[in-house]
């Protein structure tokens, strides 16, 4: 007699641990509170939310007579290149742009602002609202590729081994940006 209710409970019981489990993540990945899953570029380009990004290189260490940082710590710079194929990639762009440095353990760096005086590109965009626009923090123009160069400081064990991830939303709604994400092996400039 207890075995149809034995047998009807071991099949709902692991339902009813997943279900609720899967609809929350999915909301989270679609609030944008979990951090999405980067898919690896094969190259130095790729297409997220509607815009072209490139991957122009990275440089490790100091340039010029710069204070250098802390021992044990190095300073990696990267350039990105991004251009959007319409205006709704454009609003996506301005809406919701994030960076990281990541390790081969899965360690993360976000970009540090105290080396962003530093002038390494002509007419670099902005990163500092928490979207990518232009220099005068307006949206980039469609079909107009915009530069980014970003500062990170790592242990000097992984600087030259980092991938370098990008994270756009593909929704403008704030309560739904829905991010994607890309993740680039980089280029060490000379």
């Amino acid at each position: 007699m207890r075995l149809p209710y034995l047998a009807g409970l071991a099949v709902l019981f692991p339902l009813m641990v997943i279900w609720p489990y899967s609809t929350e993540y999915q909301a989270g990945l679609d609030r944008g509170t979990i951090r999405p899953q980067a898919r690896a570029v094969d190259g130095d380009t790729a297409t997220l939310a509607g815009s072209e990004w490139r991957a122009v290189g990275s440089f490790v260490g100091n340039i010029g007579d710069e204070e250098p940082p802390p021992d044990g710590v190095q300073l990696v710079d990267m350039a990105f290149e991004v251009t959007p194929a319409d205006e709704e990639a454009s609003e996506l762009l301005a809406a919701h742009c994030a960076f990281r440095a990541v390790d081969a353990q899965g360690r993360s760096w976000t970009p540090t602002n105290e080396y962003s005086l530093r002038q390494l590109l002509d007419d670099p965009g902005n990163v500092s609202g928490g979207g990518c626009t232009n220099a005068e923090h307006e949206p980039v123009a469609p079909g107009a590729g915009q530069a980014f160069a970003l500062s990170f400081l790592v242990p000097e064990d992984v600087a030259e081994d980092l991938l370098f991830e990008v994270t756009v939303a593909t929704s403008t709604a704030e309560q739904r940006p829905r991010p994607e994400a890309v993740l680039f092996e980089a280029e060490i400039l000379e």
